[in-house]
């Protein structure tokens, strides 16, 4: 109000722009050796960087496949480019590690059993192909062989986690 009792107002619009609406997806678990998908579709008109911790991972695409060797967390920051907004999301990328298959074996004559000694690192639960038609999901096996021939064994574990190996 000036001396004269007069007064004057002004207004200015301003606007608030919105947020992106980045996600980046719900935390995820892999086996050592796996890889899953991160991220979620592009929007037209907004950019896109990744990061990772440990560090070491960068990407500018929103959606992106990853094989991390240890557990990580991805970081996204999703830019609208006409407004210069940003918002981040982040995920955490669990590693757990693979069992390890192992056996070793003694040669017999046919008619014999033969002793099969797991050597299995981290495993849980076992699965034997004997080569022969026979199975078994005992941990240390036997299996007779009625001919003398050559035969592949195969043994698949399953570790505590849920993740396999084979030989």
């Amino acid at each position: 109000i000036s001396s004269a009792g007069c007064s004057k107002t002004d207004s200015v619009i301003i606007t608030i722009n919105p947020l992106p609406a980045v996600n980046v997806g719900s935390a995820q678990t892999i086996c050592f050796g796996d890889s899953v998908n991160i991220g979620a579709s592009p929007v037209s008109g907004n950019s896109y960087s990744w990061i990772s911790n440990p560090a070491g991972y960068t990407s500018s695409v929103s959606i992106n496949k990853v094989s991390p060797s240890v557990s990580t967390y991805y970081k996204l920051t999703e830019t609208a480019n006409a407004t210069g907004c940003s918002k981040m999301d982040s995920v955490l990328v669990t590693v757990n590690p693979k069992p390890a298959a192992g056996f070793t074996f003694i040669n017999v004559c046919p008619g014999d059993s033969t002793p099969f000694a797991n050597t299995s690192i981290n495993a849980i639960s076992y699965k034997w192909n004997f080569g022969n038609g026979n199975s078994s999901t005992v941990m240390n096996p036997k299996n007779l062989y009625t001919s003398a021939a050559t035969f592949t064994v195969s043994l698949k574990v399953i570790g505590t986690n849920g993740c396999t190996d084979s030989i």
